[in-house]
Parts: structure tokens; sequence; C-alpha cells
């Protein structure tokens, strides 16, 4: 049986709270230690889909008005509050 470890490290860039906050870029970025894999980031509104490189890096810019919640999904699903500003980093173990 396969143990997937995973650590989150959340650094805020800005501490915005919901209302009237105008359009922030989000970055969602991680490393695996399985290379050219599908990772997919979605949300209510769509989702968007990359491969990790040959290192196992994938990264995601996303634009938020305001407090959204997204899935992040490789193997298992991770669940993920962006505030816009935003900057997480995933690893995979």
């Amino acid at each position: 049986m396969k143990t997937l470890r995973f650590h989150v490290v959340l650094m805020m860039l800005q501490a915005c709270l919901v209302t009237g906050v105008n359009a922030k870029q989000c970055t969602v970025a991680g490393v695996t230690h399985q290379p050219l894999t599908q990772i997919v980031l979605k949300n209510y509104d769509g989702s968007q889909t990359t491969n990790t490189d040959s290192s196992g890096r994938f990264r995601f810019r996303v634009t938020i008005r305001s407090v959204q919640y997204f899935q992040l999904t490789f193997d298992r699903t991770i669940h993920l509050a962006l505030i816009p500003g935003d900057s997480i980093f995933v690893t995979f173990d």
C-alpha cells in the first residue's frame, strides 16, 4: 500500500477580507516525486489542468476577488481556501 504524505506551506502575501477587494492573483505551486503527471485545480467556476515538468514541479495562477475554495487533485484531493494574493506551495512526498 502506497502512502502519500504532503506538507502544505501557506504564505499569506496579503490579508484581505472579502468585501470590496480588487481582483488579485494567487499562485498554487508544488512538487511531486512523479514527473510528467497530470495535476488538476478546480473550483465552482471550472478547472485548470497542467502536467508536472521533468522535475515534478507544477504551478497554477488564478485571479480572484474574494475567498474561494479549490480542489487540487493528484492521486488524492487537497482542499484549499485561497484569499486574494495568496501563494501556496504543496509538496507531495
